[in-house]
């Protein structure tokens, strides 16, 4: 069956996602589809304009480097891109989403010319749900089920990446301080389960504000918590350590109207460029185990023989 020229324009015209021709200097010369109101603005107002009249002068170089890439190996490229459509001034946000969406886009070299260029076609979908899908796997993989914090792996990542650049003398110094709730298991005992796991949970914003925005703070057991503190050293560390402390003895943790008072240990230990992930946290928890066999509540800075013990229960 052949189209007519107007059947063919509402054929595309009806297409959930849009489809744009362009010119090889970044111009709009055709819109069609975008019917999909949920996931596109009406993007007919692009036509005739050129891509700079639409992105931010730090994206649209972008979009003519694909279109150049496109024609000069002659075969289609899938390509992928965000940005805010409320930030896009020339749309009409009435309708369509305001906050940043995602992008893939096919994009195929054309065989004919308009007024002389060449031209490719940009056929975009929304993939901002999978997107969203796929980084709420990734925070998923990366975080503590109970208290939203990083996780053991997570940290030890990060932990080993931080020792990586100090080998290569692109990173500072930095500080570990690896902590744990006093007699924890009382908690559990006398109040139940439910009222430990609050304790654990309450942690989190209660720690935070105390803590840099560079500052990695992640749950590595069941009541073991690990800061990895950036461009800190020992005698600095050790001052964060002990206000967390104190703060710590201070505050009031509240589970269904019952309150409690909670204490920390700490071991803190110095990063050093000729340290791996297992030594510096072995350093650390040997100090820690030291903390609770001197009594507990207290900060204990790591040395050089210390090796990693098995802690307290």
């Amino acid at each position: 069956m052949n189209f007519s020229a107007c059947e063919l324009k509402e054929l595309f015209s009806c297409l959930p996602d849009p489809v744009f021709v362009l010119s090889e200097t970044g111009r709009y010369v055709a819109v069609r589809g975008g019917v999909d109101q949920e996931a596109y603005q009406d993007g007919k107002v692009l036509e005739g304009k050129h891509v700079s009249q639409v992105f931010p002068e730090d994206q649209y170089p972008w979009y003519i480097e694909q279109i150049g890439k496109v024609l000069q190996q002659g075969r289609m490229q899938t390509v992928e891109y965000s940005f805010c459509p409320a930030n896009i001034e020339i749309l009409d946000t009435s309708i369509g989403p305001l906050v940043t969406q995602y992008y893939e886009a096919k994009v195929f070299p054309l065989s004919f010319l308009h007024e002389g260029e060449r031209l490719v076609l940009w056929m975009a979908h929304n993939v901002s749900s999978r997107y969203q899908n796929e980084r709420q796997l990734r925070l998923q993989s990366l975080t503590d089920e109970l208290t939203s914090l990083y996780n053991r792996r997570h940290f030890f990542n990060q932990l080993n990446s931080v020792l990586n650049l100090m080998q290569l003398g692109q990173a500072p110094t930095g500080s570990l301080l690896l902590f744990d709730v006093d007699y924890f298991k009382l908690i559990n005992d006398r109040h139940g389960h439910q009222a430990g796991d609050s304790v654990l949970r309450e942690l989190r914003p209660f720690l935070l504000p105390i803590l840099r925005d560079e500052d990695l703070l992640a749950r590595v057991g069941g009541e073991e918590f690990a800061i990895l503190l950036l461009g800190k050293g020992s005698a600095a560390a050790l001052e964060v350590a002990e206000r967390i402390r104190v703060e710590t003895a201070k505050h009031v943790f509240m589970h269904q109207g019952l309150k409690m008072s909670i204490t920390l240990s700490f071991g803190v230990a110095e990063l050093s460029p000729t340290d791996s992930s297992d030594s510096v946290f072995g350093r650390a928890d040997a100090a820690l185990y030291r903390a609770k066999h001197a009594g507990r509540n207290q900060v204990v800075l790591s040395s050089a023989s210390d090796n990693s013990q098995r802690e307290l229960a």
